[in-house]
Formats: structure tokens, sequence, C-alpha cells
């Protein structure tokens, strides 16, 4: 609560202080306190104490009579209590104001009302003055001695007012006691009344007494001190508020009762005050909102009439103008968001209204149903195909329908006001109406014909139905007559069709059958009966389809569903029956759907024409056109094959290109089998994989190289298996379409054929087809091709090995001459030498000195060891051209090699101080010729070590690599090792890379220390790695080293 600083008058001109106490509990007892929670500064200085000295205070520390006085009176919520009282001073009189505005908070209000008690008492003192105010008050005045002690005093003076108020002549008041008038005024009362004049300077109450009469009055009492003729006295002011009193008590039984009647109702209330509405429970049922989710009136009109608020409150505020009551109907959109329509009954004026209303969406959705019902069933009963009445058993018309009144020529008006007997004149009954009545009364319903005549003295046939039925108390008759005179008509044209129709449906020279919609022979004629070899009986409520062609049933069951559908009619077809002796019988069926008026379907009607002779002589002409088709296509098939293979002679005979051969031969073969695709693979030399020639794949064609991998699995190796043309037509479904690459191209089927040279497959040519299946006569086309194929291929291989002749003889030749050449210059300087210091020694050797022959000794030894060592490879090179060096591939230890081949040159590696790191795991297994990789390995370590300078390193290393290689046309892959030998020594340019490693020039170059050697050990050694399949390469830097790599098959 904010402070309040406002200095605030009342209309008298008083100054009003605020303050709130909270209420407090005190523990253990009954008995409460109460704490300023809040005052306004105003209230503070009215009782003398700041606002900080109070706030957080019991009001018993700073005002104790008036905690008192609390304690002592019951202040409720609903209406404040006004007392007036002294504080702390007798010259001080306040009134204050109590109301609690919640449970445990009372709010106070003080006004200081001295100068208002202080002119009374002055105006009293004053003895004209005060006669005047007495006589003439509107209140009751009375004035009596006044006792510290209670004593119940008598009347010293009262004026007009009183006496009117209490009805006792003045004369009777002056003679009586206070007490007199009403028990509240006892010694007790008057103590207390003393005590808080005393107090508060004044007393203050409301008091029920008995006047003259016995009636008892309300009335207000204020009991003030006053000097009467010079001794005290008080002076009590009394107002009648028995009406006051009996209106609040009548309205606060009106809003109990009226509250009790608006909670209990089922239809909804809203006050209107203002923008403020209030509602009761029902209302929150109806609309589901509580009171505070809509709490004004605006909120109600936008919550409940969404887009049509606007117009809705606009006629609301011309109704409140008006301030007539208004009743209405309005649809309203509730909480849960459905339609309801209300009915209101409101009345507002000015601020205030009450709308009362129901929600009637349900009684006005029945009464629009009633009122449909109502006018369906006068139309029903309009419609129905006959008159309809009904009467009670006086015979008073109660209703009848159109037709009743067309029937009898009467109006339906007029008909109301007449009996039953006025009409029974009209029908042609063999009984009277007492009879009628008397039937319904013991069979409460029955049927029968009779002849109606009309006033125009035409007569028909009617079917009459009479029943009984209770309505309103009382046993009405329901008659119903249906005009016959059409239906009797139509029923013998009927029966005239009928026996018409079975004329022709039984002499009929065409089978016939009556069909039910379930597909069973309903009946049949005897020419239907023949031409299937069954009696009558044996196919009557038989299922049509136990008779019909397996192969035709679909068909049949097809018509049936789209004729019950609508869909179709008719269906004019041929159709297949099975004889009793197991034969077809051809028909040509006419069958049509029979339907009711009403549209309904029947059964069905069949017409069936044995035309068995007529497809008789149609299968026979047509075997007659499909052989001669069949020898026509044949022949043209044949001179096709011929001319293809033809083609295939020519394109063998005219060239050795043996791929654009076989191009030619599989287009040949494509064009003549009708194929769009297909390949051609060979088996390479070891046997285990193919090398593809060529792909074709229709649209997409293209070629692949012949090392290119194409595995011999699934289907392929089934036809190397068999050596047989083999095909698959359902190949995407088949146990081979697995083994397919996941990127190959789809294929529908395969026919595959091997390649036979000397009864050896050597390869397969692969086709497929798109749009129809192999067969054994692509079989034999395919048988020929393939053939023609293997000639051409045969052909090629003969070309390749006498030009393979042709080459090995020419490098033979080239061989001889380099080996004579090298023959020519390596062995004629050590010859030379050897054969000068041998003629010296022979002619002067007593010339020389020891010396001089130990030189020369070991110069000759020097040139001998020379020629053997130039010899000897020399030997080993001709012998592996000759191909008469063994060789072995076993699998060998790598590591054990390459160690005792260091062991065997450390020594000399040493003579330089050349450190040998061997960088290679043990059991590092190699497949190998051992003697042959001995002999490449110890020269590849001796030509390190005689090129490298002295205290240099050579490492020797070997890393697992995969390697493929194409040495001798041969497509080789799997796992290789890579070793190295590297020097640190003088390098060797790219010049010399590409001549020492061949016998095109002869290379031999000194060591770092003037090493020799014979140029041949590099191009052994490169020789025996290619025998290995393997490679051997130099990659070397002038200057900075070398680094010899040959790669060998792990094992």
């Amino acid at each position: 609560m904010k402070n309040v600083s406002i200095r605030k008058l009342t209309s008298d001109g008083n100054l009003i202080g605020y303050a709130i106490l909270e209420i407090i509990e005190k523990n253990g007892t009954q008995e409460k306190d109460y704490i300023f929670k809040e005052c306004n500064n105003l209230f503070a200085e009215l009782i003398n104490e700041s606002k900080t000295q109070i706030v957080g205070k019991s009001i018993f520390d700073l005002l104790p009579s008036i905690g008192e006085f609390i304690n002592n009176i019951k202040i409720s919520i609903a209406e404040p209590r006004t007392f007036e009282v002294s504080i702390n001073s007798k010259e001080k009189y306040y009134e204050i104001v109590l109301q609690k505005i919640s449970e445990n908070c009372i709010n106070v209000i003080l006004k200081d009302v001295t100068n208002n008690i202080r002119k009374i008492k002055e105006h009293y003192q004053n003895e004209l003055l005060y006669k005047n105010l007495f006589d003439l008050n509107l209140d009751g005045l009375a004035v009596f001695e006044f006792n510290y002690d209670g004593k119940i005093s008598s009347f010293l003076e009262v004026n007009d007012a009183f006496v009117q108020i209490t009805g006792y002549t003045k004369e009777e008041l002056l003679k009586m006691n206070i007490s007199d008038l009403q028990n509240y005024f006892s010694t007790d009362r008057s103590k207390e009344a003393i005590r808080e004049i005393d107090e508060k300077g004044i007393a203050s109450s409301e008091e029920k007494i008995r006047n003259k009469n016995g009636t008892e009055i309300f009335i207000e009492v204020k009991a003030i001190p006053i000097s009467y003729k010079s001794r005290p006295a008080i002076l009590n002011i009394i107002r009648d508020i028995t009406k006051q009193k009996e209106s609040q008590l009548a309205l606060k039984r009106s809003e109990a009762q009226f509250r009790f009647m608006v909670e209990s109702i089922q239809i909804g209330a809203v006050y209107v005050e203002g923008e403020n509405l209030f509602f009761n429970k029902a209302a929150e049922n109806i609309i589901g909102y509580k009171n505070e989710e809509i709490k004004t009136v605006n909120n109600w009109f936008h919550l409940l009439y969404k887009e049509r608020a606007n117009e809705v409150i606009e006629r609301y505020e011309n109704n409140k103008k008006n301030g007539f009551p208004v009743a209405n109907i309005v649809e309203a959109t509730v909480k849960n968001g459905a339609k309801r329509n209300l009915q209101f009954f409101s009345y507002a004026k000015d601020d205030k209204g009450v709308w009362i209303f129901n929600d009637v969406t349900d009684t006005i959705l029945a009464e629009r149903k009633l009122q449909e019902s109502q006018v369906l069933l006068s139309n029903l009963l309009d419609n129905i195909p006959g008159a309809v009445f009904a009467h009670n058993f006086i015979g008073d018309f109660i209703f009848v329908n159109k037709k009743a009144s067309n029937f009898l020529g009467i109006s339906q008006e007029d008909l109301t006001h007449k009996k039953i007997e006025d009409c029974f004149k009209y029908f042609e009954f063999n009984f009277d109406l007492d009879t009628l009545f008397e039937r319904l009364r013991n069979e409460k319903s029955f049927n029968f014909e009779s002849s109606f005549k009309t006033k125009d003295g035409l007569t028909y046939q009617t079917m009459f139905h009479y029943s009984t039925f209770r309505f309103k108390n009382e046993d009405i008759i329901l008659g119903i007559a249906f005009n016959l005179t059409e239906q009797k008509k139509k029923e013998l044209e009927l029966r005239e069709s009928q026996e018409r129709f079975r004329i022709a449906f039984e002499n009929a020279n065409i089978g016939a059958a009556i069909i039910s919609i379930d597909e069973k022979y309903i009946k049949v004629n005897d020419r239907f009966s023949e031409m299937l070899g069954y009696s009558l009986e044996e196919l009557e409520n038989q299922c049509v389809n136990n008779y019909t062609y397996p192969d035709d049933v679909g068909n049949s069951h097809d018509f049936v569903t789209k004729a019950i559908n609508g869909e179709v009619t008719k269906t004019i077809s041929e159709k297949r029956y099975i004889h009793k002796n197991g034969k077809i019988v051809w028909g040509l069926l006419s069958c049509s759907m029979v339907r009711d008026s009403d549209n309904n379907p029947l059964y069905f009607l069949s017409y069936i024409q044995d035309i068995s002779h007529i497809k008789e002589l149609e299968e026979n002409l047509k075997d007659t056109n499909n052989r001669l088709n069949s020898i026509l296509e044949d022949s043209l098939k044949k001179e096709k094959e011929i001319t293809e293979l033809l083609n295939a002679t020519h394109s063998i005979l005219k060239s050795n290109d043996f791929e654009a051969i076989a191009k030619e031969i599989f287009n040949s073969l494509k064009e003549s089998i009708g194929a769009n695709s297909g390949f051609i693979v060979l088996l390479n030399e070891d046997n285990n994989d193919n090398e593809v020639l060529f792909i074709d794949s229709g649209d997409n064609q293209f070629n692949k190289a012949h090392a290119s991998p194409f595995p011999i699995t699934g289907f392929l190796k089934e036809a190397y298996k068999s050596g047989q043309i083999i095909y698959e037509n359902d190949f995407i479904n088949s146990e081979w379409y697995k083994y397919l690459p996941k990127t190959h191209i789809p294929i529908p089927n395969i026919l595959v054929a091997p390649l036979n040279i000397d009864s050896k497959i050597v390869g397969i040519i692969g086709i497929s087809k798109n749009d129809c299946n192999f067969n054994e006569n692509d079989v034999r086309i395919a048988s020929a091709f393939a053939e023609y194929a293997s000639i051409a291929l045969d052909k090629r291989r003969y070309y390749e090995n006498l030009q393979k002749y042709a080459n090995e003889l020419k490098e033979t030749n080239l061989l001889k001459d380099k080996f004579f050449s090298v023959v020519a210059h390596d062995l004629r300087a050590p010859f030379s030498g050897f054969l000068g210091l041998s003629e010296l020694l022979a002619t002067e050797p007593e010339s020389l000195s020891i010396k001089q022959l130990k030189d020369m000794g070991e110069a000759i030894h020097n040139s001998a060891n020379a020629i053997y060592d130039l010899l000897n490879e020399l030997l080993q090179w001709s012998r592996l051209q000759m191909g008469s060096i063994p060789f072995e591939l076993e699998e060998n230890d790598l590591y054990e090699i390459i160690i005792n081949n260091v062991y065997l040159l450390n020594k000399t590696a040493e003579i330089k101080k050349i450190k040998i790191s061997t960088l290679i795991e043990k059991n590092t297994k190699v497949k190998c010729d051992k003697n042959m990789i001995m002999t490449v390995i110890r020269n590849l370590i001796d030509n390190a070590i005689k090129f490298s300078n002295p205290n240099g390193n050579i490492y020797i290393t070997c890393e697992k690599t995969e390697y493929q290689s194409n040495c001798y046309k041969k497509s080789l892959r799997g796992n290789y090792y890579k070793i190295s030998v590297i020097d640190e020594g003088t390098g060797i340019s790219e010049e010399k890379i590409q001549e020492i490693l061949t016998l095109e020039k002869k290379t031999s170059t000194p060591g770092t220390n003037g090493e020799k050697g014979t140029g041949l050990g590099l191009v052994l050694c490169k020789e025996f790695i290619d025998k290995h399949n393997g490679k051997l390469w130099i990659e070397s830097e002038k200057g900075v080293g070398s680094k010899f790599i040959f790669t060998l098959e792990s094992a």
C-alpha cells in the first residue's frame, strides 16, 4: 500500500487518515493481536505519532482502547462498522470505520470529528439555540441525568421527534425511565455506555425498542455528555431506522433468495453493471467459460460472437437506449469451439442489465427434425402408390392423403368432414361396415381385394389393407387401397409374353440358356443340351464354369462382373465349352443381362451357336499358313546364315588382323541370331583368367585392352568346364546372375560358345538378346560362327608364331654379332698383354730381374683372371640365351641369400672401409631360382662396392608391394618384394643407365679404386630378373649415388 500524503477532506471539512491492520493469532490461545501493516501520514498525524513509529507496532501499544473495541465486536468483509471514539485525549473526538478487506487484514479509516462535537456542545450550552435545535431537530432528542454509577435515570427533556418515534406523549415520557423502552438500557448497559462516553466522549449504537403500541422498531442511538441546566446530563440522539433496517433485511433476504434461485436454476443468468458482468454456474456450464475468464461485457461479445461481435454490440447498445426487454435467439461460439443456439431474455437500462439465457440448440434441432419428419411423412404418404386414410371406430376421418382424395374424387378438406360410411357405397364389398369393424377388433390387420366404382362409372380392381393402432388413447383404423387394374393387365400380358418366350426358347435351333447372376444354369433348351452331351437335368442348377474351357473362365467372369455393375449390357464372343466326352465345343455366344423395372439384375439370357466345324476349318487353314510361313522363314534364315558365313569366310581369308576379323564374325553372328550385345574373351597363357578382346554393349560399344581381367566364374566357368555351347533364357533369376559384376549392364539372357583350337578351349564368344529367347537353332548358328572365330584365332597365332620365330632369329643374329664384338674387344687387350709378356719371357728371360719376373707373372695372372671372368660371364649369358641354364622356381629365404653374399663380399668392402647394412627381416620368403638370384645380388653388391668411395655406406632394403608386369606379353599380378641395393658412390648419368643394361653398346667403367669389370654383369642380372617375371631398374644421381632395384614374387 502506497503512503498517502494527501490531506483528504470529507464533505464536512474533516481530515481522514487510513491504516491497514494485520490480524495475528497468538500461539496457543484464541486471543488475537493487530499489527499496523501500513498507514498514511495523516493517520500518524491524527494519533500524534510518526509513520515509522506506527508500522509494525501492535494496536494495543498505540491505541489500546480501539484494540479492545475490535476484540469485542464482529467485523466482516461484507459491511463496515462505524464508531465515534476519543483517542488519548478527552478533548479530541474521532469517527472510526472498520472493515475487513481479507481474512487477515482490517482497513481502518479515521476521521477527526472534534469540531462537530464541540459545535454540538456549544449549541446545547446555548440555551436559546439549544432549545431551537432540540425542538426542531428531525432526530429524536432526549436528555436524562448523567450518573457515573450507571443508575438508570429519568428523562429530563424530550423533543417532538422523540415523542413521535416512541409513540408516548411528552408527559408520559418525562415520567418514564429509559429502561422502560428496552432492556438494553439496563444498569450494566448504562455503565458500559458511560464508560464508552468517558473513554471516547461519545457512545453510539443501533438498538431495538418497543414503542407504546408494542411494535419493535430499530433506532440509531448516539449519547453525548452535555451540561443541562448547569448539571451533567446525557443527550440521546435517536433516529428511527426501522424502514432502513427492514429494507436492508429485505434486500439481504431478496439477495439470498435471488442468489439461491440463480445458482439453483439450470439456465444462465448474467448481471451487468457498467462494463463488468457476473454470471452463475449454469451460464458457465453453457458457454464453457469461467466468470474470471470473461469479466467484461466487451470480452463476452468478442469471445462468444467472434467476427459478429461489433454487430451484436451495436444491437445491445440500441436496446439499452430503448430500455425495453428483448427476447431473441443468437448463435454463439462456446469455449470448445462449438456453435450453439442461445435463447436470451434480456433487459438493460443505462449501465445495468440482466440477461437470462438457455442453450436451445438441441431443442431447435429436435424441432427442425420433427418438422422435417412431418414433411417427410406427409410426402411419403402422398407419394405412396395407394390411397391412405385413417378413421376411428365411429367412422370419423382423421387423415387422408392426396391419392385417397383423387381415388374418391373428393377433396382432402371435404373428406376430413365426412364419415367412412359416406364413402362405403363406392366399394363392392361383400360385407357391411359393422362386419369390417368387428373383424378389425379381432384380427387387427388383414388384406382383401374388391372392385371400386368411381363417380364417373369406371370400375377398378383394388387391393385393401386394413390394420389398427393406438393414437391418443383411441383405437384408429388405418386403411391403404392400391389400384390393381394396371397390375392385373400387366400380369396378363406378362403371362402371355412368358408363354411366347417359353415356346421360342424351347424350340430354338441354337443353344439357349438362362443363367443366374451367380453363374448357374437356371434353364437350358434341348439344343444346348445336345451341344454339350448332357441332359437338361444334369445342366440345370449347375455352375457355368464346370462346362467352360479353363482359359475362358476369366473372360466369362469379367463380363458377369461388369454387367452386374452396369458397365456393359451385352457381349458377343467366341467361347469354348467342354463336351461330356471331354472334347472342346466352340460356340458363338450372345449373352445379355435382364433387369427388373427398378434396374436390378435378374438373370442372363444366352444364345449359343455351335461353330466347332468353322473353328476346325480355321485351325486347318492356320496350320497350313504356319507351315508355309515356317518354310519361308527357314529359307530366309538359311539364306541369311549362308550370307553371314560367306562374309566371315571372306574376312578370314582377306586379313591377318584377328581382332578386326573377330569383330566381323561377331557382327555376323549378331545379325544371324538377332542378338543386341555380346563379347569375345581369350584364355591367358596361364589358363587362369580371361583377356577381353572386345565387348559390345549394344548402343554403347567399347573395347577393353588384352590385359584387362574377365574372371572365369559363374556361367563362363560352366562353359569352360563342359566345352559345349550353353544358354540361359532367364539369366536374371538364375544361379549365375550373382557372378555378374555389379557395374555390368543388366542382361536378360545369355548364350556362350567355346572357341576350340586342337581340342583345347582357348576362349569364349558370348551374346545376349533383349526381345526373345535362345533356341537350338541359335546353338547351331553360334557353333558355326564359333568355329570360324577359332579358325581365325588359330590363323592369328600361326602368324604370330612365324613373326616370333623371325624376331627371335633376328635377335639371335644380333646377339651373335654382339657376342663376337664383345669377345673381339674384351679379349684383345688381355691377350695382347699376355702375348707380349710371354714373348719377352720366351726370348729374353736372362735380361729380367727377379722383381720384373714377379711383376710380369702377376700381370700375366691378372690378365688370365680377367680373361677367365669374361669367358665365364659370356658362357653364362650365352647359356641363358640358349635356354640351357636350369631354372627351378622354389621357395627361398631372401634374407639368407643376401646375408651369404654380404659375408662373401665383406672382405672386399673392408679394403675400402665400406659399411654394408642389411635392412631386411628374416623369413622373407620369395619364389626364385636360388643360384640365379645369388648371382644377381652378388653382382649388384660387388658393383656398389666398386663405385663407392672409401668410408662409404651400402644399404640393402626390402619392402612388400603390389606389382604388375607385362614381361613376355604375360599379364601378371600379385604381391611382390622390391629389393634395393643403395650406394653413396659416383652415380650414373641417364644416358649411361640406358647403355649398361643392354648389349647395344659395350660399357665398362673403372671403379673408384680403378677396379675393372667385364661390362656384362648388369646385363646378366637383368636377364635373370626377367626370367623371374620381375623387373630391374636403376635410379641414380651423378655425384650422389645409385639405387639398383629389382622385384621378386613373394612366396
